[in-house]
């Protein structure tokens, strides 16, 4: 499913919540393993969304647009 963002040079990351997520599936949509997030319950997920979008904003992005979507 996201082979053609990652073919155009996107960064994918993708986070696991709870202990039934399959972590082969995370690393098959995230760019690399060092992509995949894991916690174990929602309440969690807004300090993984701070620490992500504070992680992809210090990223070197040159002349690239930088989009950060939480779905």
């Amino acid at each position: 499913a996201s082979r053609g963002l990652k073919d155009k040079g996107v960064v994918v990351y993708t986070v696991g919540v709870g202990k039934d997520v399959s972590g082969t599936e995370l690393e098959d949509i995230a760019s690399g393993r060092e992509f995949v997030l894991r916690t174990l319950s929602f309440e969690k997920l807004p300090t993984i969304a701070e620490e992500l979008a504070n992680g992809c904003a210090d990223a070197e992005v040159g002349s690239h647009s930088l989009s950060i979507v939480f779905s």
